[in-house]
């Protein structure tokens, strides 16, 4: 009788395993490392001078991150530059991730490109210290907070951001 438990038993786990296939869900499971890590966004903006432009996103990112000198460490308006470092965060069931990111932005009259790189490797602030690279669901975030920034951005250069609304009484 203890015979036909244990075996019972060692076919219903067999089973159980073998129904799952193995599956990890993708928010456990580290995305691609030779996935896309630099994403540019470039923008026509006719009639707009650098140093317009160049306020603009200053402008903007000082709202969108709550200070832009907190990201930024060179903020060269002669050169219509912006360049510096930011962090992004995604969830691995109840830690709290981390993943640190370039930021460029150039401004020239008439245009301006926006460019984000993704660092690979672990801040000291992160809780998934074993995770260099994040995981599928946490990059699909990342890359999704990179566009709805660009978009943001182009708002902004346009002279259609909040700043334009709060002066449109």
């Amino acid at each position: 009788m203890r015979a036909i438990s244990f075996f019972t038993a060692i076919g219903l786990l067999t089973g159980c395993a073998g129904i799952g296939g193995g599956f990890i869900p993708a928010e456990i499971t580290q995305a691609d490392p030779n996935a896309q890590k630099e994403f540019t966004y470039d923008f026509s903006l006719p009639g707009k001078s650098q140093a317009d432009l160049w306020r603009s996103a200053r402008n903007y990112f000082a709202e969108a991150y709550g200070d832009s000198r907190s990201v930024f460490r060179v903020l060269d308006e002669k050169d219509g530059t912006l360049i510096g470092r930011g962090a992004t965060q995604w969830a691995l069931a109840t830690a709290h991730c981390a993943t640190e990111y370039h930021i460029r932005f150039a401004a020239k009259d008439d245009k301006a490109r926006l460019q984000y790189e993704i660092i690979e490797g672990v801040p000291a602030f992160s809780q998934c210290s074993g995770w260099s690279w994040p995981s599928q669901s946490g990059y699909k975030l990342i890359v999704e907070s990179f566009a709805n920034n660009a978009k943001g951005l182009e708002l902004a250069l346009q002279g259609k951001g909040s700043k334009s609304k709060l002066k449109d009484f």
